[in-house]
């Protein structure tokens, strides 16, 4: 991926019922997260410090597994003639 500009970091908490995206920490410090990519909070490559800050956050010993995933521009061939 050539540019920072079109990539994003999220982070994915592997579950056995399904994926889910990390969104946020509620008021009383709760995990919330996100069914869907659409609802996940995105980060820049460039912020490990935050990415860093909330998995460290994240209650260990639970059902799941965090990945940390880089999303980035997929350019599909246009192949019309």
């Amino acid at each position: 991926m050539k540019s920072d500009a079109k990539r994003a970091v999220v982070v994915m908490l592997r579950m056995h019922g399904g994926d889910r995206f990390f969104v946020k920490f509620g008021k009383a410090g709760q995990l919330q997260t996100a069914w869907s990519l659409a609802g996940a909070t995105l980060f820049g490559p460039w912020d490990r410090e935050r990415i860093e800050a909330a998995t460290r956050r994240i209650p260990a010993g639970r059902p799941y597994w965090l990945a940390v995933v880089e999303l980035g521009e997929t350019t599909i061939a246009d192949t019309r003639p």
